[in-house]
């Protein structure tokens, strides 16, 4: 019994800290954004924005550039 409390405790310490760390990881990756994407605008590669708060959160020159196509009308124009 004490062995699968002390289990449980574990995987629930070992889940926090990788929540903790998932969430300094992208702590970092939105500050590096921030701080350096307006050098590269344009030239940023596929999957470094990953939403389009990381957009919005850039200002509008990044929301004009990247931008989502839409879709074109039925039809075709």
């Amino acid at each position: 019994q004490f062995e699968k409390q002390q289990k449980q405790l574990d995987l629930a310490a070992s889940r926090e800290e990788e929540e903790f760390r998932k969430k300094i990881i992208e702590d970092e990756r939105q500050r590096m954004l921030q701080e350096h994407a307006h050098k590269l605008l344009g030239f940023l590669p596929k999957g470094v924005l990953r939403s389009e708060e990381d957009i919005a959160m850039l200002g509008p020159e990044f929301q004009m550039a990247y931008k989502r196509p839409t879709t074109a009308s039925s039809d075709g124009y």
